[in-house]
């Protein structure tokens, strides 16, 4: 990475282990942007926005590691029911013990958008100002897309090669519109890590449970407590249909409900490619 950032990873009391990387230095004038990235990704899904002055001149920014991804560790004794639920609080007061932030932001994609209304939902009034939710969905996922998890995982090691075939790891990239539409650099830096990190069925699944067994969120969303939430969907989205927006749009207090936006061209993965890059860049810029 071309600007300073700073990486932290720490093994916490409570058996949680947590990895974040952040934009430096740190400047208490500026709002804080924590960013929470997708399924099989990890922190530096958003090195793009790390690296971006203009954000940079805006906020401090911070992007975790989720459960079961990079270096985000649970206890033993948490499953994949509880994992979403039981980070929250952690990075929460994670956040405000250790790093000292007493108010942010948080945009989440995805599996990340998912632990971003529990976050909403866990930290104090005041703490929390902007949620985005981009690509998300409130719900527990339909036993149709339980079967799809499962199946995407079995099939993810080819028995002869010993690790994920080409054909799974470009099926992968469909999330944010596949190897020809995100172009063969990007691809290739997924790649390296779905190989490095996630090259086994035993990491797929361990990155897979908090996503797939977690409970629905949709009676809770009345329950965030932040000033204003943005959901954002791309209408390419091949994993959760714009229904997903709608329905979290329907579900929060009116009066903190800053937009619902439908993206056209947008992918699963809305602020890795374009054109969601740019629409949510554009929002992120025009903060108040």
């Amino acid at each position: 990475m071309g600007v300073e950032v700073e990486h932290g990873e720490v093994s916490l009391d409570n058996g949680w282990r947590l990895r974040w990387v952040r934009s430096v230095p740190v400047d208490d004038q500026k709002q804080t942007l924590v960013l929470l990235h997708s399924f099989l990704m990890d922190c530096h899904q958003y090195d793009a926005e790390l690296e971006d002055e203009e954000l940079r001149g805006k906020y401090n920014l911070v992007s975790f590691d989720l459960p079961g991804h990079g270096g985000c560790s649970a206890p033993d004794s948490c499953t994949g029911k509880d994992m979403l639920d039981n980070v929250a609080p952690i990075i929460d007061g994670y956040l405000r013990e250790r790093l000292g932030v007493r108010k942010y932001s948080v945009l989440g994609t995805s599996m990340g958008g998912m632990l971003a209304m529990r976050l909403a939902a866990v930290a104090d009034e005041e703490v929390i100002d902007k949620v985005y939710l981009l690509g998300t969905s409130a719900g527990a996922e339909s036993p149709g897309m339980i079967e799809r998890f499962n199946n995407t995982r079995d099939a993810w090691i080819d028995k002869d090669l010993g690790r994920p075939s080409d054909r799974a790891l470009e099926a992968k990239a469909a999330s944010f519109g596949g190897v020809e539409y995100a172009g063969r650099a990007l691809y290739e830096k997924c790649r390296a890590l779905w190989l490095g990190r996630y090259g086994t069925r035993e990491a797929f699944e361990n990155a897979m449970s908090p996503l797939r067994d977690r409970t629905s969120f949709e009676a809770r969303l009345g329950q965030m407590r932040c000033r204003r939430v943005v959901v954002m969907h791309g209408d390419k989205d091949r994993i959760y249909s714009v229904d997903h927006a709608q329905r979290i749009a329907d579900g929060v207090r009116q009066e903190q409900l800053e937009r619902c936006e439908i993206v056209e061209g947008g992918q699963h993965y809305l602020s890795f490619v374009q054109p969601g890059k740019a629409r949510v860049r554009a929002h992120l810029l025009e903060y108040q």
